[in-house]
């Protein structure tokens, strides 16, 4: 037996830039029964809801091109899961529906990690300080919305303190992405000495 869903191509493309690459529990993208489409690398995360319908249980679908499946003429994705063996049937459409494309994933067994729990960790608010995002994953998210006709306006990003998780927002859709902090490796923050106003706090300026 089989069974179908549909996926815009634009949750792909949101999502796909935060899969592993080498790190094996984390190398799939969970798609849940709820509707929500989630993809971690344990460094950024993105989650995007009510993105696919039809499942009647989580499944993590593992590509081995990812950054394939979404070429600019696609559209909508589908994925065909069969009750029989693991691999997945991949086929990608264009705007008239007319089929552009194929390849396939292979269902990863095993439950996906938490994640969820990111999200409640930013509830308790605690005072903001100094900390460091790796820029090349805080362009996994702008480079989604860089050039776009439709783009949103901003990239905000919601701190948390220094050892949480940033949360981002990086569209006007309900799509949701968290960034890990990293260290600064001693790079200088805050206002600079020399451009500090002689009111800013010594330790808002650096040295």
């Amino acid at each position: 037996m089989t069974r179908t869903i549909s996926v815009a191509a634009d949750v792909f493309r949101r999502i796909l830039p935060h899969v592993s690459t080498d790190r094996p529990t984390l190398s799939g993208v969970l798609f849940e029964a709820s509707g929500v489409v989630v993809a971690t690398d344990g460094h950024t995360l993105a989650a995007i809801p009510n993105a696919v319908e039809g499942l009647t249980a989580d499944v993590i679908v593992k590509f081995p091109e990812p950054r394939k499946l979404t070429p600019q003429k696609v559209e909508r994705v589908t994925l065909t899961f069969s009750d029989d063996a693991p691999s997945v049937a991949v086929t990608m459409y264009d705007a008239y529906d007319r089929t552009i494309g194929a390849s396939y994933g292979e269902v990863i067994e095993g439950p996906y990690p938490s994640w969820r729990h990111i999200v409640q960790t930013f509830g308790e608010r605690r005072p903001v300080e100094a900390m460091g995002i790796d820029p090349e994953k805080l362009a996994r998210f702008t480079e989604y919305v860089v050039g776009k006709k439709h783009r949103a306006p901003a990239v905000t990003l919601d701190f948390n303190g220094p050892e949480r998780a940033v949360v981002v927002r990086w569209d006007d859709s309900e799509g949701v992405g968290f960034i890990m902090p990293c260290r600064t490796n001693g790079l200088p923050i805050g206002v600079p000495a020399w451009l500090a106003p002689a009111d800013t706090p010594a330790a808002l300026a650096a040295a």
